[in-house]
Order: structure tokens, then sequence, then C-alpha cells
């Protein structure tokens, strides 16, 4: 009977270590799924998801320089993809927003199948708009309304659909009287 002394095994792990990587490559390969799925179980715990949620604020507050200019070269490198999905979501957005109003102009009637024609008119735009006093009204913040909207899947009373023409008159209206 052998005794295991430490040198020993060193000069084992050493002459064996090619086939030490073989074994844990062949097991990880027969075992990937069910290691996956454990390690994705085990990050949806709340005590894990504290953890790491906690480490990355840590990160990023110490980091900050570093990955402020990460994520301006990434939006850099990745804005044609940005502009590309902010305009189909905002497309499909104002559908929505056609299709829930009836898709005929509130003064003049005009129906049709073009949903760039119509524009949604507050008919109490100071209310509509009170919570974003200190912001300009630019499609993101409109986007985020029609969001809003469409997750409670309800547009409020005073949003009229009205057809360009008349939206422009009834503003330019105001602004003659």
């Amino acid at each position: 009977m052998r005794i295991y002394d430490r040198e020993h095994g060193k000069i084992y792990r050493q002459e064996h270590k090619e086939e030490e990587k073989e074994r844990h490559k062949k097991y990880y390969d027969e075992q990937k799924k069910k290691i996956l799925e454990r390690a994705r179980e085990r990050r949806k715990l709340p005590e894990v998801r504290e953890k790491n949620t906690e480490r990355a604020r840590r990160y990023n507050q110490s980091h900050r320089e570093k990955v402020n200019a990460y994520q301006r070269k990434y939006q850099n490198e990745h804005r044609n993809y940005y502009v590309k999905w902010a305009r189909e979501r905002k497309r499909e957005l104002k559908k929505w927003a056609v299709d829930k109003l009836g898709r005929k102009c509130f003064d003049c009637g005009l129906e049709s199948k073009f949903d760039f024609i119509y524009d949604l008119h507050h008919e109490n735009e100071a209310e509509s708009w009170s919570h974003f006093q200190n912001v300009n009204k630019t499609d993101m913040i409109r986007i985020r309304k029609l969001k809003e909207w469409q997750k409670a899947d309800k547009i409020p009373n005073d949003i009229k659909l009205l057809c360009a023409n008349c939206h422009r008159i009834r503003h330019y209206g105001d602004l003659n009287e």
C-alpha cells in the first residue's frame, strides 16, 4: 500500500494533465444541458440575483468612466440597429392607436388605410403632458405614453384621432385666435 505524498501527486497531475482535460471536456459535453440549466436556475434565486445586482452596481460606480466609454462605443457601433428598431416600434404603436381609435378623422371623417396621415390630438394638452413640465415633447415621451396606453389597452378620452390637415387647422386656428 502506498502512502500519498504531495510530490507524487504533483508529478501524477503533470503527467496526466491532458487526460484530465479530456475527461473534464467529455463530462461537460455529456452534462452540458444539465449544467447550464442548474446555473440558470441558480441565477434566478433571489439571494443570488441580489448579490449579482449589488456586485454590478458597485462595479459600475467604481468604474464609471470605463462603463460610460463602453456604452458609448456599443451604442455607436449599433446605432443603425437602434434607429431601425425605434422606427419600427413607433410605427407599431401608432398603428395600434389608430386602430384603437377607429381609423377615422374626428373632424372631417376621412378614412384611410395609411397610418401616417393621422395624428393624435390632445383636447386638454396641458393636462396630458403636465407630468413632463420640464421636458420637451419629443418622440421618446410620446412613445412612452403610447406604450403605457397599449399596456393598459386603453386610450384616454381626451385623445382624438385627426388627419394631418385637421390637426394643423386646430393648432394654427388656436394661434390665430
